[in-house]
């Protein structure tokens, strides 16, 4: 998994200006982003998802993960012989709520009933299957072929927007490459220059390869990094807690939570905690 904060930001909440804790404050930053991720439930990064859904009365879908950047496809029976392959273009997609339907526009269900003859089951389990990229942050493609090895990249976007926030690859860039294939990677961004970037890579890449950027909100970033504060400062959170424990019970009694996440911090991130049912 990609953190979703880097080690300069949280040397500036800690106000820490030297070089002596990077080492210790770059494990951290991955401890508490991982913990982040637990407690929300699910990845910020964008990732490909190629996922089974069972039959439905209903022309639309709730994915399982969101927000949706990306539909590639969605297939109806995938296993059997008459697939019924349906492209981006006949949905409507509301990126938020990971919801996809079919337009008005468009004969088309997530469920089919056929005839005995064909043997195909008019309702059952795993019989859609949808192809999509969703996470916090962007995608783009790699106009051509990358080497394995110290590559310069020309992306087909190099900034723009997601989920309301604008982004742009620059040197400290964390990206995915070929997301959920054998060829998949993360690689760090060295050098940028107009329309072009430069990072190593261990695999080699096809052109048109997927490279997937984080745009994580800022509540998320901020609670990932009071997070690592916390941690970072364990003793001397333990001492005042044990402290205000024994005179006036407040850390006890007042302000639920635990000794890391603490209430301000579970405030940032409930709204993108996932719900289980």
């Amino acid at each position: 998994m990609a953190d979703l904060i880097n080690l300069n930001y949280a040397k500036a909440l800690l106000r820490i200006t030297d070089t002596n804790s990077d080492a210790l404050l770059t494990t951290l930053v991955s401890a508490a982003s991982a913990a982040v991720e637990k407690y929300c439930r699910q990845p910020f990064a964008v990732g490909r998802y190629v996922e089974l859904y069972d039959a439905s009365t209903q022309p639309w879908l709730m994915l399982r993960h969101a927000p949706v950047v990306q539909l590639n496809s969605v297939t109806v029976y995938p296993e059997q012989p008459n697939v019924l392959l349906y492209t981006p273009d006949n949905f409507d997609v509301r990126p938020q709520l990971g919801r996809v339907a079919f337009k008005p526009a468009v004969p088309g269900a997530f469920f089919t009933e056929y005839a005995a003859a064909m043997t195909f089951p008019g309702w059952g389990v795993d019989v859609t299957q949808v192809d999509y990229y969703a996470g916090y942050g962007f995608l783009t493609t790699s106009v051509g072929a990358i080497a394995a090895g110290p590559a310069t990249v020309t992306p087909a976007l190099t900034t723009g927007y997601a989920n309301g926030q604008p982004w742009q690859i620059g040197v400290g860039s964390v990206l995915i490459i070929d997301s959920a294939t054998a060829a998949e990677e993360v690689v760090t961004v060295t050098v940028v220059a107009p329309g072009t970037f430069t990072a190593t890579f261990a695999n080699n890449h096809a052109a048109g390869c997927a490279l997937c950027g984080m745009a994580v909100p800022n509540d998320v970033q901020l609670a990932t990094g009071l997070l690592t504060a916390n941690i970072y400062n364990q003793p001397d959170l333990t001492k005042l807690r044990e402290s205000m424990g024994k005179t006036i019970g407040y850390e006890y009694a007042v302000r639920p939570g635990t000794l890391f996440f603490t209430p301000e911090i579970l405030a940032l991130l409930n709204p993108y905690r996932d719900v289980v049912v």
